[in-house]
């Protein structure tokens, strides 16, 4: 039996921008960001990338902002 397994942003949903005040997002903002460069550095350690911080400082605004887009 195969399951579907689906991950959806586990912080906050993009609509929910749209219904809370501004002072809401300079928590989430940040909040996701870590999220974002945890599950980045998991993957480099994965991938067993031996320069994980130059790799890291490039890719993790594309992958933060990519993120948010693809919500």
């Amino acid at each position: 039996m195969k399951r579907n397994v689906r991950l959806y942003n586990i912080l906050f949903p993009m609509w929910m921008f749209w219904l809370w005040p501004t002072p809401v997002w300079l928590i989430i903002l940040p909040a996701n960001f870590v999220i974002d460069s945890l599950v980045l550095l998991a993957a480099m350690k994965w991938k067993r990338i031996a320069d994980w911080k130059n790799a890291w400082r490039k890719s993790i605004v594309k992958v933060w902002l990519l993120g948010f887009l693809s919500d």
